[in-house]
C-alpha cells in the first residue's frame, strides 16, 4: 500500500526494461555521478530527475531493510 498524499501529480511509470537499466547501475554504484545519470536517462528514456528520485528512494528502502552482510 502507498500512503496517499494530497496534490495530484502524474506518476512516471517505470517499465521492467527501464528498471533493469537502473538496477544494473544501482548494483555497481548506488550514488551515480551526473554523467552516469545522463547515461541512464539515455538508455532508459527516463528524465534525469526521475532517475535521481528512483535512486534516492531505492537507496532509502535498501537501508531500511537493514544492512546485509556480504
Amino acid at each position: 500500500g502507498s500512503s496517499g498524499s494530497s496534490g495530484k501529480r502524474p506518476r512516471t511509470r517505470i517499465t521492467d526494461d527501464q528498471l533493469r537499466v537502473l538496477r544494473q547501475y544501482f548494483d555497481i554504484n548506488n550514488s551515480p555521478s551526473e554523467e552516469q545519470i545522463k547515461e541512464m536517462a539515455d538508455k532508459s528514456g527516463l528524465p534525469q530527475k526521475v532517475i535521481k528520485h528512483w535512486f534516492r528512494n531505492t537507496l532509502f528502502k535498501e537501508r531500511q531493510s537493514g544492512p546485509s552482510s556480504g
